[in-house]
């Protein structure tokens, strides 16, 4: 019986960890070596930064997904200030990638991530998506 919890656990865990994988992307290439991510957690206090849809197929005419995991600072309760930070935050990434041509927008969104008895729970708190022409 114990063999069985654990194979059916590492299974689990296995599984989750391709799901998280495929879903995941590796990060675009970053001019400043990645100095304006690190300004970006440390102002926001995020936990990690994960990218999503960098795939080689749809690298033009795309959207640049920057996801910032278990965020610490609260967003601004106003939608204009919140405009604007978000608005900053684009623009901040957009001057960073090697690449900029290779977006048409940039959307940013705040993740929290709860994992209780090994399931991992997601939920988007906030996010916002800013095409080049608003930057």
């Amino acid at each position: 019986m114990i063999i069985f919890i654990i194979t059916i656990t590492y299974c689990s865990c296995s599984d989750k960890n391709k799901r998280n994988s495929e879903r995941t992307s590796a990060a675009p290439r970053f001019n400043d070596n990645g100095n304006t991510i690190d300004s970006l957690k440390s102002a926001y206090s995020f936990e990690t930064v994960e990218y999503e849809n960098w795939e080689d197929d749809d690298t033009i005419d795309s959207s640049l997904t920057v996801c910032f995991i278990n965020s610490k600072k609260v967003l601004h309760a106003d939608f204009d200030a919140r405009l604007t930070e978000f608005k900053a935050i684009a623009a901040s990434l957009r001057k960073s990638v090697a690449e900029p041509n290779l977006y048409n927008s940039y959307y940013i969104i705040f993740v929290k991530r709860d994992t209780t008895n090994g399931i991992v729970s997601e939920s988007h708190t906030a996010g916002m998506d800013k095409s080049v022409k608003e930057l």
